[in-house]
Order: structure tokens, then C-alpha cells, then sequence
């Protein structure tokens, strides 16, 4: 009995499912949103027309908001956030907390002088700093050279030429510092324009490559005003006031009273076609050259015998002088005691420069107040719910006009396609 009425009840669970599943199905079949209630007398192909156009409209309506919801779920957006900076110790832990890449920072002074975060001091060769360029070895090589007889043969020796060698080597040496001094100033007093306080990695590459170019153009002007200058003085054929590369040549003045002058010659190479002619010194001396003209000979000599003191006693001892220069240190220059001149030139006898850039000092002169980053996360539910919200209105209502009119038009292309059909259709 009890087994019965389990049997009994299941079988009316199971006949109201199945009749309730067949009322949904009804429902469905028959629901039709576009009916017109002040017009009950419509044929049943326009209803089923309009209920056509019902299930149209929901399966576009449901994939639309499908679409809608899964792009607005999915893609992200920016927000800018802000934080307040009151020292360089907060930007660096607003730098480390976050990318700093994308950090933007701006400076409430744009213009900043390079000298607020810029120090820097050229060391220079010691050969300008020696006894070598001092007025007391120089003046006591002009007057040994001031009462020697006035003899072509001169221009061969060091006793004739050390007076010229070693001006033209201090005089150089003034040109280069000064040079190197004036441009140092002009770098300095430069102001930088920017809008935003980078951060360290960035302020460390930007001003490396800065100093890097800034001794690259130093040394390149000052290359190309000496190169100028040498060939100036070769193409107009200047004389030398030394003799060492033109004499006066007179000849037998009871016949011919006209002076002549006359090219000198070291080894094979003239200085009427060359100016660059030079040869070892009488007596040797290590690195010593003499050539057509003091400053290319200084040039193209190397500073070998300065390094040594037993060589520099010896050059003393062909002044008759009795003061004797101190010797270079070979352990202080990053050049080789056999380097030509010419290129410590080139390097505007500059050993080394000590920079010192101050990631603090550029902090206070940029005087950032704010920082702020961009934070690119996806919308939350309720962004997306209200977004669908405001949409759905819009996307219904053009739905319900544009769904019934597709669809009439798509019966009524069906209708006519099937009628043509009907009537080319042939007749058994």
C-alpha cells in the first residue's frame, strides 16, 4: 500500500514537470512582445511574423549584452593616482614602491642651472705644472740662446731650440687650460630646461652622455683651431723670427747686394715644401726633435728625456746652467713616456676629469611638490552593471524597430522568391 502511493505520488511530480515544461514551451512558442492590442484581427502569418520577430529580438538582445558584458568585463583602464612629496627620501620610496618608469613628477621650476648639480675639475698633465713651463727655466734658456752666434747650424741643436721648444710647450699648456677653463665655466653657467624630475637611473644616464659630449666637443674645437692654425702658417709660408726653417742668405756684396733667404733642410725633407721636416737633436737626446718650426717640432717630439732626471741634468748641462729642472713622475700620467706630443695635445693634456653629479642637489633645484602613476586595472561589477544599465534602453528600442521591419522584409523576399517558384515551375 505505502508502495503504491510512493508510485502514485511520482507519477504526479514527474505529470506536473512534464506539464509544466510544456506550458514554458507554449509560452515560448507563443510569446510575441510586437503585438498590437488595438488590433486583435491580425491573420496568423502576420502573428507568426511578429513572433518570429520576438525570438529574433531576444537572441539579439541576449548576445548583445552577452558582447557588452565580456568587453567591459575584460578590458582595462587608467587611473591616475597622486601622492604628495615633501623630501628626495619619498620620491625614492614612491620610485621603489611603483615602476618608476612611468612615475611623472613635475618640477615647479623648469629652469635649472647646471652648476647646481654639476661638479667637475680637470686634472691636468704635470709637464704643466713642472719647472719645464716656469719663467725661471725659461728665462735662463732665452738668455743662453740670446748670445749665441747667429749660425744656420743652430737650428740642429738643442742648446738653439730648447728656448723655443720649451715657450711653445708653455704656451700650449696656457692655451689648453684656458681653453678647457672657459669652456668649463660656459658648461656650467648652461641652464637646463625640463618639465620633469626623472628618476636616478635616468638623471645618471642622461647627464653621462652629457659630460661625454661635452668632452668630446671640447676637445673637437680645439683640435680643429689648431689644425687651422698650422695650416695658415704653412700655406702663407710664414718665416720663422729662429731662422729654423728660412735664413738670410748674402751673397758676395761687391757683386750682388741683394738678401736672399734660404730654405733649411732636415734629413730629406725640405721646409720650403714641408713644414713638418724634423730630425733628431745634436747632441740626441731621447724624444727631442728640432724641425722647421717650434711648434711642429714640439708636436711631433715625446716627453722621454723629462721622465729622466740623469737627461734633464744633461739639458741643464748644455745651457751651462746650474739649475736643474726636477723630472716628471712617470707613475702620474696615463701616458706613455714615448706618447707623441701631439696627441697629449689632442687630449688638451688633460689626465683625468673628477665629476660629481648630485641626484640630491637636482631634487632642490626641481622642487617637485607631487608624483603621480597611471594604474591600468579592469572595471568591477558595478561599473559593468551600471555601463549594461545605461545601455540597455538604447539598444532595446532600436532592436524593437529595427527587428519586425528585417523581418517582414525577409518573409516578404521568402513569399516572392516561392510564388516565382511556383509559376516557372512546369506542368506534367
Amino acid at each position: 500500500m505505502i508502495s503504491y502511493d510512493l508510485d502514485r505520488g511520482n507519477i504526479n511530480i514527474s505529470t506536473r514537470v512534464i506539464n509544466l515544461l510544456r506550458k514554458v514551451r507554449d509560452i515560448i512558442r507563443n510569446l510575441n512582445i510586437f503585438e498590437d492590442v488595438n488590433n486583435p484581427s491580425l491573420n496568423e502569418n502576420e502573428i507568426h511574423i511578429k513572433r518570429q520577430a520576438t525570438r529574433a529580438y531576444i537572441a539579439l538582445l541576449s548576445l548583445t549584452i552577452l558582447i557588452l558584458v565580456t568587453y567591459t568585463s575584460l578590458i582595462y583602464h587608467n587611473n591616475q593616482i597622486t601622492e604628495n612629496i615633501s623630501s628626495l627620501d619619498s620620491l625614492i620610496h614612491f620610485q621603489n614602491l611603483h615602476n618608476d618608469t612611468f612615475i611623472d613628477c613635475p618640477c615647479t621650476k623648469l629652469s635649472i642651472v647646471q652648476s647646481a648639480f654639476y661638479q667637475m675639475e680637470p686634472v691636468f698633465h704635470d709637464v704643466c705644472s713642472s719647472d719645464f713651463v716656469n719663467n725661471q727655466w725659461i728665462y735662463l734658456l732665452f738668455d743662453y740662446y740670446r748670445y749665441l752666434p747667429p749660425l744656420p747650424t743652430n737650428a740642429f741643436t738643442f742648446s738653439g731650440t730648447a728656448f723655443t721648444y720649451f715657450q711653445a710647450m708653455s704656451l700650449m699648456c696656457h692655451l689648453a687650460i684656458q681653453a678647457v677653463i672657459d669652456a668649463q665655466d660656459l658648461f656650467l653657467a648652461t641652464s637646463v630646461v625640463t618639465s620633469q624630475m626623472p628618476n636616478f637611473h635616468l638623471f645618471d644616464s642622461n647627464t653621462n652622455s652629457t659630460l661625454d659630449d661635452f668632452q668630446s666637443t671640447l676637445s673637437n674645437n680645439f683640435i680643429h683651431n689648431l689644425d687651422m692654425f698650422r695650416g695658415l702658417v704653412q700655406g702663407n709660408g710664414l718665416v720663422s723670427v729662429y731662422s729654423t726653417n728660412w735664413n738670410l742668405f748674402l751673397p758676395n756684396l761687391t757683386i750682388d747686394n741683394t738678401i736672399y733667404m734660404k730654405s733649411q733642410s732636415y734629413g730629406e725633407c725640405d721646409c720650403a715644401t714641408s713644414s713638418s721636416c724634423i730630425q733628431n737633436s745634436t747632441p740626441y737626446l731621447p724624444g727631442y726633435v728640432v724641425g722647421c718650426l717650434p711648434l711642429e717640432s714640439f708636436l711631433r717630439s715625446t716627453l722621454e728625456c723629462l721622465y729622466d732626471q740623469l737627461c734633464v741634468n744633461q739639458m741643464s748641462s748644455y745651457v751651462e746652467s746650474s739649475y736643474f729642472p726636477t723630472a716628471l713622475n712617470r707613475t702620474n700620467s696615463r701616458f706613455t713616456v714615448n706618447t707623441s706630443v701631439n696627441i697629449i695635445v689632442e687630449e688638451m693634456f688633460i689626465e683625468a676629469w673628477l665629476f660629481n653629479k648630485s641626484y640630491e642637489n637636482f631634487f632642490q633645484e626641481c622642487q617637485p611638490i607631487s608624483c603621480s602613476y597611471i594604474s591600468s586595472e579592469r572595471y568591477n561589477l558595478i561599473y559593468v552593471i551600471t555601463t549594461l544599465l545605461g545601455l540597455y534602453g538604447g539598444i532595446s528600442i532600436l532592436l524593437k524597430l529595427l527587428v519586425p521591419f528585417i523581418m517582414r522584409r525577409l518573409y516578404e523576399c521568402i513569399n516572392r522568391f516561392r510564388r516565382r517558384n511556383r509559376q516557372v515551375m512546369p506542368i506534367d
